[in-house]
C-alpha cells in the first residue's frame, strides 16, 4: 500500500511540473511573439512613414511642374512679344546677307529662318513628350508594386490634393435654366453675404444647381458684374464652372467663370449682332 501510494504522488507530482513548465513556455511563446509583433509593427510604421513623406513630395512636385508649365508658357509668350516689338523697332541685327533689301523681301527672309528652326523646336518638344511618357510607365509600375494600403492613400492623396484642387482651375461646362439670380447666402455669422443663383439642370430637370459670382482671378474673371448684367431668370446658358458643392462647413458653390445663352436643347443660341443681314426678297415688277 506505501509503495503504491508514493509511486502514485510521484507520478501526480510529476504531472503538475509538466504542466508548469508548459504554462511557462506557452507564457514565454506569447511574450516572444508580442515582442515580435511589436517589432514588426514598428517596422512597419518606419517604413510607412518615408512613404507618406514621399506622397507629400509628389504632390508639391506636381504642383511645382504646372507652375512652371504655366510660367515656361506665359515666358513663351512674353518673348514672343519681345522679339515682335524688337523687330518692329528695327533693333534686331540684320542675318548675314546683302544689305539694303525691301522690307517685304527682310520679312519673308525672318519667315524662312524662323520656318528653318522649326526642327529644334520640334526636337525640344518630342524630347520633353518622351521624358514625359517614360516617367509615367514608371510611375504606373510603382504605383502596381505597391501593396493595397499603399495604393488606396496614393488614390486619396490624388484626389483631395490633385483632383479637387484641380476643378478650381480647369473649367468644366453646364447646362441649365436660370431659376433664380439673387439668392442670398450668409457665412461667416452674418458677416458675409454672397448670390446665390439657382438653375435647373436641363439634361435631368428634377436635379437643382446652385452657383456662385465671385471673382476668379487666376482665370482671368476679375468683375463679376459682366455676368450678372447677362443672366436672366427662365432662361438658358451654358455655365462655365470651377469648384465643387459643398453642403457642410464650409459651404461651398461652384463658381460661375463664363456664361453663353443657348436654346432648351442646349445649342448655342448666336449672337444677332454678328449676324449677317438677309437682302430683302426681289419684288416682282409689272
Amino acid at each position: 500500500m506505501s509503495v503504491e501510494t508514493t509511486t502514485s504522488g510521484s507520478a501526480m507530482g510529476g504531472g503538475e511540473a509538466t504542466a508548469r513548465e508548459r504554462r511557462i513556455v506557452a507564457r514565454a511563446e506569447q511574450a516572444v511573439h508580442l515582442v515580435r509583433r511589436l517589432l514588426t509593427d514598428f517596422w512597419r510604421f518606419f517604413r510607412f512613414l518615408p512613404f507618406a513623406l514621399y506622397l507629400v513630395a509628389a504632390i508639391l512636385s506636381f504642383w511645382l511642374w504646372m507652375l512652371w508649365l504655366v510660367v515656361g508658357l506665359l515666358r513663351f509668350l512674353v518673348r514672343g512679344l519681345l522679339v515682335t516689338l524688337l523687330w518692329l523697332a528695327g533693333g534686331i541685327a540684320p542675318r548675314p546677307g546683302p544689305r539694303g533689301q525691301a522690307l517685304l523681301a527682310a520679312i519673308r527672309r525672318d519667315l524662312r529662318h524662323i520656318w528653318i528652326d522649326r526642327i529644334v523646336a520640334l526636337d525640344a518638344l518630342t524630347r520633353s513628350i518622351r521624358s514625359h511618357a517614360a516617367s509615367t510607365r514608371r510611375a504606373v509600375r510603382t504605383f502596381m508594386w505597391w501593396s493595397i494600403p499603399r495604393k488606396g492613400l496614393a488614390l486619396v492623396c490624388f484626389v483631395v490634393f490633385i483632383g479637387v484642387p484641380g476643378l478650381y482651375v480647369v473649367p468644366r461646362p453646364n447646362l441649365v435654366q436660370v431659376v433664380d439670380n439673387n439668392a442670398i447666402q450668409y457665412s461667416n455669422a452674418g458677416r458675409r453675404v454672397r448670390y446665390v443663383i439657382h438653375a435647373v439642370d436641363l439634361r435631368n430637370p428634377r436635379q437643382t444647381q446652385e452657383y456662385i459670382n465671385e471673382r476668379v482671378w487666376w482665370l482671368g474673371k476679375i468683375d463679376p458684374q459682366g455676368i450678372k448684367s447677362v443672366l436672366q431668370p427662365g432662361r438658358y446658358y451654358r455655365f462655365w464652372v470651377v469648384g465643387i458643392r459643398w453642403y457642410y462647413l464650409p459651404t461651398l458653390f461652384p463658381n460661375i467663370v463664363g456664361a453663353q445663352e443657348v436654346d432648351p436643347r442646349g445649342r448655342t443660341i448666336p449672337d444677332p449682332l454678328l449676324q449677317k443681314p438677309v437682302p430683302p426678297a426681289p419684288t416682282g415688277g409689272g
